[in-house]
């Protein structure tokens, strides 16, 4: 809990094992702080993008032919936008608002919390700064706890999220078959049981784990380079007063123990490669995952869980890939694993067409990365 500035000690500027052995645990951190302030982010930054995810999902179960429609057909994502705010006016746009709010924040909450004890943990059994290579042993403690992070609070989020776009698809043709998330739930589970609920679990975690998993490796190592090489330094700014925080953290009996006081700067940039670095790679996944759950192999008359989890840490949003809604119908008997469909779109449309949808991807995803973990790296100062 609550850290108090110290003037640097000799360690503030010692090597990289020593940053390493200093930074900012789970045990130094105050929970109801860090989880209050990650909670007002995570609604505020979803509030903002959630008019987009309506209009994503909607474009991509359109032209499936086991839907009926309850909304005009659209065109391109401009004309979703006009005429949702035309015939349901705003609050077209914040259909299931409250569902996606309330599973959003419930499994935000568990994912951060999960990806700082798992990290804790692992980097307690195998500590990088004792290893013989410190890079490969915080990719891997910073790989498997971001992995095993998303497929935790995917448990929690995948029925909101379910729910959540069985209201964001009642359009202003048909009389709405929900009343709201609550009846939602109750009507999925009394057709489907708890199969119905967890609908597109699979290619929800085959995507999110590995972005997870990539997103965090590569912010922590990035974060890791740019303090050893002082960044702040070479891009001609002035240094920071080189302040280490106090944990109250019991440390072998210590009151207090030292930890670093990070560059925000560095949390910037290292959240901006990140970004990028996990958006690019899993594209493929993205596209593939879109298309299993926008063609009608998965989805007899109801949508499969959606596109954008959350819960994928700061990456959040940026899994809505809207480019990625194109109409597509493969063979049927072919699209049903995220696999096939790659292969598929391989042999049928080249390489190139792994990097479809991808620039609204990284225009959603960077802004988000680099907003998102500032405010969770100055909390965990807190």
């Amino acid at each position: 809990g609550g850290m108090a500035d110290t003037p640097a000690s000799a360690s503030g500027d010692a090597s990289s094992s020593s940053y390493l052995s200093h930074q900012i645990a789970w045990k130094d951190v105050d929970p109801v702080r860090f989880f209050g302030f990650n909670l007002i982010f995570s609604v505020f930054a979803d509030t903002a993008v959630y008019p987009v995810d309506v209009v994503r999902t909607r474009m991509q179960v359109q032209g499936s032919s086991l839907h009926e429609l309850s909304y005009p057909r659209y065109t391109s994502t401009m004309d979703c936008f006009k005429k949702i705010w035309r015939l349901e006016g705003y609050r077209g746009f914040f259909k299931g608002f409250f569902t996606s709010e309330l599973g959003y924040a419930t499994s935000h909450t568990l994912y951060y919390c999960a990806y700082e004890v798992i990290k804790q943990g692992l980097q307690e059994v195998y500590p990088p700064e004792k290893a013989k290579d410190p890079n490969l042993a915080v990719f891997v403690s910073t790989a498997v706890a971001g992995g095993l992070a998303d497929l935790t609070s995917c448990f929690l989020w995948v029925p909101f999220d379910v729910a959540t776009q069985r209201l964001q698809l009642q359009g202003p043709l048909r009389k709405p078959q929900f009343a709201g998330g609550r009846d939602a739930m109750r009507q999925i589970y009394a057709n489907q049981g708890i199969r119905g609920l967890y609908r597109g679990f699979g290619a929800t975690i085959i995507r999110n784990a590995p972005y997870s998993a990539a997103w965090w490796s590569s912010y922590e190592l990035s974060k890791k380079y740019f303090h050893s090489i002082d960044l702040r330094g070479k891009l001609g700014f002035a240094p920071r007063d080189e302040k280490m925080l106090q944990s109250k953290a019991q440390d072998e009996g210590m009151p207090f123990r030292e930890v670093e006081n990070e560059d925000p700067l560095i949390h910037m940039v290292s959240g901006m490669v990140a970004a990028v670095t996990a958006t690019v790679l899993l594209n493929p996944l993205d596209i593939a995952k879109t298309r299993l759950q926008s063609t009608p192999i998965m989805m007899p008359s109801t949508s499969s869980s959606s596109s954008s989890s959350p819960t994928s840490s700061p990456v959040s949003s940026s899994t809505s890939t809207i480019a990625t809604s194109t109409q597509y119908h493969p063979p049927v008997q072919s699209n049903n694993n995220v696999f096939k469909i790659l292969a598929l779109m391989l042999r049928q449309e080249g390489l190139r067409s792994f990097g479809k949808g991808l620039l609204p991807a990284l225009m959603i995803a960077t802004p988000y990365s680099v907003a998102s973990i500032l405010i969770y790296e100055e909390v965990k100062k807190l």
